[in-house]
């Protein structure tokens, strides 16, 4: 992982100790637009989220910030967003974080039956 979006008490502060490594930036807040390019071509990049069970931790290391503000992004509205828009992802927890990794989208296609009439009732799922 290289680039990322999360918060904005996350965001720059993962960019700024990564020694900008890492171009993880807020997209809900255009502080330094070059770092809300997306990710070149893949525009699945990963989103990190301070986990709820952590806040109490997190906090007392670097100060009690508004972690969660009205309207922002949380895993579980991405992790549904990303079901209803038919991408794959996975969740892992790296330290006082959840890391939300998108994956590829999957399509309902077509099959068609192999009896070469054509008629094709079935569906199956394709990666795009």
């Amino acid at each position: 992982m290289s680039d990322a979006y999360a918060g904005y008490w996350v965001a720059y502060a993962l960019t700024f100790q990564s020694h900008g490594r890492l171009l993880v930036s807020d997209p809900g807040n255009d502080r330094y637009p070059t770092y809300l390019r997306p990710g070149g071509a893949d525009s699945r990049l990963a989103w990190v989220f301070p986990r709820r069970s952590t806040l109490g931790a997190l906090d007392a290391v670097v100060g009690a910030h508004p972690w969660f503000p009205g309207g922002s992004v949380t895993p579980a509205r991405l992790e549904r967003s990303l079901r209803l828009s038919g991408f794959s992802f996975r969740s892992e927890p790296a330290g006082y974080f959840t890391i939300v990794l998108p994956g590829e989208r999957r399509v309902a296609t077509r099959q068609s039956d192999h009896t070469g009439s054509g008629t094709g009732g079935g569906r199956a799922t394709k990666a795009l």
